[in-house]
């Protein structure tokens, strides 16, 4: 690789770190100018200092219609290592195969010339250039053959086989697990349905579902207030009224000791519920924060189309939320986590729940590992006596990357909980919240 061709791969790195760590832009005004960057990232990054107050929206649509820049090329470069502390990182993370002294030699050149001032770019470009030399010295470094990656499959597999690893799967509705096979790291799972269709109360007891098998689980609730949120999760998992839980004077004596009871035993559920409008970088940084300090594994929020978005040059609402949706993918895939993604159907929904009728968000069909779509149970009253429908919902396997659609299964509230209900008409016997 040619010193010109090294420029180019560090200036796309520094332009990746400024799009995915934007607080950083100021700071990058104080060490670099324009004319530190060759033709190919001038424009970028002018526009990326120019912006007073950026954020993840703003910068997507202002650097997307740069011709021959290639936004999502860009980001995929990203890596964190402008500054003494993240070029230590990137450098021990380069290097961490071998801590020979000749590396930490160079390493501390590297850095000494760093605290001078040195162009960043020219720095980033030394370390770069150090780091291809010593990689090309080491054949199938970062490359696995076909073999050895099958070999690590293969050893996944039997780890399943014997459980000692498994997917995640729900107690509470045995068919959820049929249809996804058990969720797994990186997936998108789309839970969407029209208004009063029943998917709030499908999210709370997968929710709960999961908190009590001791998996860490977050929500993002943006449209309820905390106080809104707690009580839903409370209602749901203790029977308790939920419009008791917001006007405490028509609580029961008997809801007042449950409610005593569940305060006693709160300590059990890991659930987190950061509250109020975020928009979508806020989320990622938050999701990374409860993976990294929590453990959370599995992330709701409820609902894509409350997502806030500060920027009004999108050309459409269903571009700005192809953008959400591609982003909750990319999150998860990135970090490792599970995310449900809730959306709204829009008014054919209400006769047609499918995924075409997605409101305003079509794409989360096309970026979900598995879409279900869940209405009232009035929809099969062919299959169901009209009395059997009250208080019932369908849930139908609407696209899927890894299994086959077009499935379904009922859920059914039974005191003020759910339960999945059998093709005969009979609750099962999984347990139930």
């Amino acid at each position: 690789m040619n010193k010109q061709t090294l420029k180019l791969e560090t200036e796309k790195r520094i332009l990746a770190l400024l799009i995915n760590e934007y607080e950083l832009i100021p700071e990058s005004r104080l060490i670099l100018s324009v004319n530190d960057f060759s033709e190919t990232y001038k424009t970028a990054f002018q526009i990326l200092t120019d912006l007073t107050e950026p954020t993840e929206t703003d910068i997507f649509i202002n650097l997307r219609d740069i011709e021959s820049f290639n936004f999502f090329d860009v980001t995929h470069s990203y890596t964190d290592f402008m500054g003494l502390s993240g070029l230590k990182k990137l450098a021990n993370d380069l290097f961490n195969q071998n801590d020979s002294i000749e590396h930490d030699k160079f390493l501390t050149d590297l850095l000494n010339e760093n605290k001078k001032r040195i162009n960043p770019v020219e720095t980033g470009t030394k370390l770069f250039d150090y780091a291809e030399n010593y990689l090309n010295q080491k054949s199938d470094f970062n490359i696995e053959s076909f073999e050895n990656d099958l070999n690590a499959v293969y050893e996944e597999i039997e780890n399943e086989i014997h459980n000692k690893i498994h997917s995640i799967k729900s107690t509470y509705f045995p068919s959820f697990n049929k249809l996804t096979n058990g969720i797994r790291e990186s997936n998108l799972i789309g839970i969407a349905g029209s208004y009063k269709s029943g998917k709030t109360s499908f999210v709370t007891a997968l929710l709960i579902d999961f908190a009590e098998q001791n998996i860490p689980v977050c929500l993002f609730s943006l449209e309820l207030s905390k106080r809104e949120i707690i009580s839903k999760i409370v209602s749901y998992k203790t029977g308790i009224q939920y419009s008791h839980l917001l006007n405490p004077k028509e609580l029961t004596e008997n809801e007042i000791q449950e409610l005593n009871r569940i305060k006693q035993t709160a300590n059990k559920l890991s659930i987190y519920t950061p509250a109020g409008t975020l928009n979508i970088s806020e989320i990622k940084t938050k999701i990374r924060n409860l993976r990294d300090r929590r453990n959370v594994k599995i992330f709701f929020i409820d609902y894509i189309g409350y997502i806030q978005s500060n920027n009004k040059d999108f050309n459409s609402r269903e571009r700005e939320l192809t953008f959400f949706s591609n982003q909750l993918k990319q999150i998860a895939k990135e970090l490792g986590i599970t995310i449900f993604a809730v959306a709204q159907l829009n008014r054919q929904g209400l006769n047609e729940p499918t995924s075409n009728n997605l409101a305003e968000s079509i794409s989360l069909a096309r970026d979900c590992d598995y879409l279900l779509t869940i209405a009232p149970a009035e929809r099969l009253k062919k299959e169901l006596r009209p009395k059997d429908t009250e208080n019932k919902f369908v849930v139908f396997l609407d696209t899927s990357r890894h299994s086959k659609q077009g499935e379904y299964f009922i859920i059914g509230v039974v005191n003020n909980g759910l339960k999945e209900i059998l093709r005969n008409n009979e609750y099962s016997q999984e347990k139930m919240f």
